[in-house]
């Protein structure tokens, strides 16, 4: 009989211990379990594959895109989003008619929002689309900084951050966003500073100073904006 086998017998009388025979497994390796990477969507709100959304917003700030989330759910719309300006560009390329409007932050990684705009009505120029709607989104909106977006860069209008509820309901209701990226008959192609009709352009007056359109609230800190997006 081998070692590993035998029986002992205990001097006192009692029952023999029989030992085991010893049997040593390999180590079980844990299996490694590593979180996929996480890759962030331009397309967050809707799919492209939805017809309804007619709104893109480029804003690199992902608080301020809570906040623009918060606003358009209010006024009961659906909107794609790009967070800097390249992306702002290939959405509206390849999707013309679900970027009917454009709200585009100047200031955005990659390319800025008066680049990527610019980028947009040369394509549009190119291929013949009807122009969509491009808000320049700035904290400073001065006369003679809306006159450079129009002019040299072919936006439309701009709207000041932090946006609020009502800012964002006239824009809406200012710039009503209607049909796809047609292409424009020959004699309704405009030059790039005439994209607006008669009616739209303000006088020189009504374009007020940054010290006659903001009110002590109007500048927020960050907590300022989140405090808001909790209100909505």
């Amino acid at each position: 009989m081998s070692d590993s086998g035998k029986q002992q017998n205990d001097p006192q009388g009692q029952d023999p211990v029989v030992e085991e025979p010893q049997i040593k497994n390999p180590p079980v390796k844990e299996p490694s379990v590593e979180d996929p990477p996480v890759e962030h969507s331009p397309v967050e709100e809707s799919s492209f594959e939805d017809a309804e959304p007619k709104y893109l917003v480029a804003e690199d700030n992902h608080v301020n895109q809570r906040l623009v989330t918060k606003l358009f759910e209010k006024f009961k719309r659906k909107h794609h989003k790009a967070w800097n300006g390249l992306e702002a560009v290939e959405m509206y390329k390849t999707h013309p008619e679900q970027c009917r409007m454009i709200l585009m932050d100047i200031s955005m990684p990659e390319l800025s929002g008066l680049e990527a705009a610019k980028r947009i009505r040369e394509h549009e120029k190119e291929h013949g689309f009807q122009p969509a709607i491009v808000v320049a989104l700035s904290a400073h909106v001065m006369e003679k900084d809306n006159e450079r977006y129009v002019k040299e860069y072919g936006m439309n209008t701009t709207l000041k951050k932090p946006i609020s509820p009502g800012r964002l309901g006239e824009l809406l209701k200012n710039w009503p966003v209607e049909g796809g990226a047609t292409v424009k008959a020959e004699g309704d192609t405009k030059a790039e500073g005439d994209i607006k009709d008669e009616g739209d352009i303000r006088a020189e007056g009504d374009i007020k100073a940054e010290g006659d359109m903001k009110d002590k609230g109007d500048i927020k800190a960050e907590g300022d904006v989140k405090a808001e997006i909790a209100e909505v």
